[in-house]
């Protein structure tokens, strides 16, 4: 017969299922059980006593099997040093700190084990975790099913329209906390498609947009090649909207990082980890590192370095969501081509009154959390359907094509200010008057302008021919021809 259960011990599945997944808790506050066998305990002691007494005289085999008993009891990965174990309830592998894995190793033995567990055998027996190479794990077997999704209940997957049991084979590291539920009825959401009602205007199109994103950011689907950006001034819902997407993914699974901050050494590796990256600030000075921004969401491999450890190669699958009222200038255009294709604009532009404003709004919403991941499941079949192209909004394409002009000056001013015909050798402009000119045009539209440098660069790949010429009796200066300012 195994001895009674002591209360002050507490298995890490227990521990995670009754206290919000965070093993910090005081253990001695809960009365949950999870221990060794007393024989399996009687036995491990005397296998020691045998070699002498439990001391530090046999040290390292005392570490050595706890470390076996360890990885035997729990589901383990290791990846790039950081330990994972897997949660049974929910189904996915979660990181641990290195605190919880402490109190993982120590949980379950008796006074006798426990008092040999000092923290240089605890640190000994994580470092063989680390080091188990049937424990490690590379980047790209972490959610590696692109058609399932883990919810709490259950894994749904979207291409089948079926739905299966929570196992580890999926190696999933974060889960929807939402249910999956096929018998949901329009009235279970009836909060959240009024607040999505509101936020539209009744647009049908925008509605379609949003369920679409909504399926996308909960899938592990990384085929748009997309990230989002809500445009819309305050009170107008994408706050609110933006919460109730951070609460389904969950928070510790949601990093903040900046559209400009993509690119910094250390912040691309937290989106590893990450389903979801929401940033409510948008830069309105220059945007740099787009090549940056085209790998993250191009599919592509890309690096993380986290500090005091080795980079790592992993294809992003976090979905890239920010919020503003503008968007960030660009001056180099090099890239724009490609960093234009990937947006996907939602306008948020019915302001809500004061006075109709609900205050207790979002908890209304996040009470019918098993009804929006239903709903956004049917914007992801569609989205599918349409081989990932987004419903097309008729204010999000307006709103594109207005900010293309405005980082596009080159462009913009070319058709408005000047008279264009690569064939006609009589139309010359030279650079001096072309750039002064172009220079006044951004500044009587409030644009930002280019570099001389960077201004003439773009002028080159339009393909007019670069020669010195004379114009109304000036001297010999470099110019082009087949462009000449309009009068």
């Amino acid at each position: 017969m195994p001895d009674k259960k002591n209360k002050n011990e507490i298995g890490i599945e227990d521990y995670f299922k009754e206290h919000g997944y965070n093993i910090d808790y005081d253990l001695k506050k809960t009365s949950s059980v999870r221990t060794f066998e007393s024989q399996e305990e009687e036995d491990f002691i005397k296998s020691h006593n045998e070699s002498g007494p439990l001391n530090d005289s046999n040290k390292s085999i005392v570490e050595y099997d706890v470390y076996k008993k360890v990885i035997k009891r729990y589901r383990f990965k290791v990846h790039n040093e950081d330990i994972y174990s897997y949660s049974e309830e929910l189904g996915y592998f979660k990181k641990l700190t290195l605190n919880e894995v402490r109190v993982l190793i120590r949980n379950g033995w008796g006074e006798k084990i426990e008092m040999l567990l000092n923290k240089h055998r605890v640190d000994d027996v994580i470092d063989r975790i680390k080091g188990c190479r049937d424990l490690q794990i590379t980047s790209n077997n972490f959610d590696m099913h692109d058609d399932f999704i883990n919810f709490r209940n259950k894994v749904f997957c979207v291409s089948q329209g079926k739905t299966y049991e929570h196992s580890p084979e999926y190696n999933f590291k974060s889960f929807i906390d939402a249910e999956y539920r096929e018998d949901m009825k329009k009235k279970d959401g009836r909060a959240f498609m009024n607040f999505i009602a509101t936020c539209t205007g009744g647009n049908e199109a925008k509605v379609d947009l949003i369920q679409e994103i909504c399926g996308y950011v909960f899938s592990n689907y990384s085929r748009a090649k997309k990230f989002f950006v809500f445009i819309g001034k305050p009170h107008t819902g994408k706050s609110t909207f933006l919460d109730i997407l951070k609460e389904i993914v969950g928070g510790e699974y949601t990093t903040a990082i900046p559209l400009h901050k993509l690119g910094d050494r250390f912040m691309t590796a937290s989106l590893f980890e990450a389903k979801l990256n929401i940033s409510g600030e948008l830069y309105e000075g220059e945007l740099k590192g787009l090549n940056t921004i085209k790998a993250l969401t191009g599919n592509d491999d890309v690096i993380g370095e986290k500090k005091g450890k080795d980079p790592f190669v992993f294809k992003n699958r976090s979905k890239l969501i920010f919020a503003g009222n503008s968007m960030p200038t660009l001056r180099r255009l090099d890239s724009t081509s490609a960093y234009f294709d990937r947006i996907e604009f939602v306008i948020f532009n019915n302001t809500i009154p004061e006075d109709e404003r609900d205050l207790n709004l979002k908890e209304k919403i996040l009470s019918e959390r098993d009804y929006i991941v239903y709903w956004a499941m049917e914007g992801l079949r569609r989205l599918i359907k349409n081989n990932f192209v987004f419903t097309r909004c008729k204010e999000s394409r307006k709103f594109k094509s207005q900010y293309m002009q405005e980082v596009n000056t080159v462009d913009s001013f070319i058709e408005t200010c000047c008279h264009v015909d690569r064939d006609n050798k009589e139309l010359k402009a030279h650079k001096r008057d072309l750039y002064n000119a172009y220079s006044k045009y951004c500044q009587d539209n409030c644009l930002a302008s280019l570099s001389k440098m960077d201004f003439f660069r773009q002028i080159k790949t339009l393909a007019f021919k670069s020669k010195k010429f004379r114009k109304n009796g000036s001297l010999p200066l470099e110019g082009f021809c087949g462009i000449e300012l309009m009068v």
